[in-house]
């Protein structure tokens, strides 16, 4: 421990006896040579001086002591600190080994039960009933899908404890090949109810803000509407949404039952647009360029010989409605 003040004072009264013997003695010998006796005066000045120099030297190392025991704390703290640093980062290592392995024994136990999910899992699923709207019942089923991490061949094995009424019979009509397919089941239901890829494309594009939305309302609503757009397009990759908004484009510069006959034959690229009209133009011209050529139903079916084209009627989706 550093020494205080008081206790340097003290320690400067007491006469250390080797000093005092040679301060006598170069004193004795400074009066020696002037007048060969000591001096009283003199002898006090030089026991003063040494006095003040060793309290100066008591001052200077307990001053040195202080900084060593400051430095000493803060190297302490710092030790401290790093330690409870280590500490923590253990503490979340171990609490994520400890999530990972609960995940784990999860997917094992999932693994070990076929890929179902739990009778009490399953409770937090919405269920379908008569009169539901497909898109809502859709759109909460594939939000369940992600918080539980659904496997995409566990879908419709779960689905059909989920479905009742009109989706129970879609199921039920679909071939067995497409049974687990539940993309296709998706598209099957929405085009039994009207719902097709036409329509959320119309939605998409036309979707206005309401007085009581707030902007963030609509922009979620417009994410939704785009989502359930490019879901029943089938489009998964970055080419097919290049082909989408190219096609889209595309149908801009086309007019009348020449757009409608294009679209109903479901090009999957603008190249395959462009060739269907080009061929429909030709089979045109003979009846007189600009003029009706009577239904479109009978101009497409000539058309649905042409090379390289499999007959493709408009279906359930709706294709040939008129764009917006």
């Amino acid at each position: 421990m550093p020494l205080t003040r008081s206790q340097v004072a003290d320690m400067s009264e007491v006469k250390d006896p080797q000093i005092d013997q040679g301060s006598e003695e170069e004193f004795g010998s400074v009066q020696g040579d002037s007048t060969g006796e000591q001096d009283p005066e003199l002898r006090k000045i030089v026991l003063a001086q040494q006095h003040e120099l060793r309290v100066r030297e008591m001052e200077e190392r307990l001053e040195r002591e202080r900084r060593q025991f400051e430095i000493e704390r803060l190297e302490r703290e710092e030790r401290l600190e790093r330690e409870k640093i280590a500490l923590e980062k253990e503490r979340m290592a171990y609490e994520l080994r400890k999530l990972e392995m609960m995940n784990q024994n999860n997917n094992n136990n999932r693994d070990s039960e076929g890929g179902q999910l739990s009778k009490a899992d399953l409770k937090k699923f919405p269920v379908y009933h008569k009169g539901d709207c497909p898109e809502v019942f859709f759109s909460l089923v594939e939000r369940a899908f992600v918080d539980f991490s659904v496997r995409e061949t566990e879908k419709m094995t779960i689905m059909r404890s989920l479905i009742s009424g009109s989706l129970a019979e879609v199921y039920a009509e679909m071939p067995e090949e497409m049974m687990k397919d539940f993309a296709e089941f998706k598209k099957l239901v929405f085009a039994r109810h009207g719902i097709n890829a036409e329509q959320l494309r119309q939605r998409f594009r036309s979707l206005t803000k309401k007085p009581e939305q707030t902007f963030t309302q609509v922009g979620a609503q417009l994410v939704r509407l785009l989502e359930k757009w490019l879901s029943q397009e089938g489009t998964e990759t970055y080419e097919q949404l290049k082909d989408l908004i190219a096609l889209e484009q595309f149908y801009s510069v086309l007019h009348g039952e020449l757009k409608f006959q294009v679209r109903e034959r479901k090009p999957k690229s603008v190249a395959q647009a462009a060739e269907i009209a080009d061929f429909i133009s030709q089979i045109r011209k003979p009846l007189g360029e600009g003029k009706s050529v009577g239904k479109p139903k009978e101009t497409y079916s000539k058309y649905s010989q042409g090379p390289g084209k499999s007959q493709q009627g408009g279906g359930a989706h709706g294709e040939g409605s008129p764009q917006t």
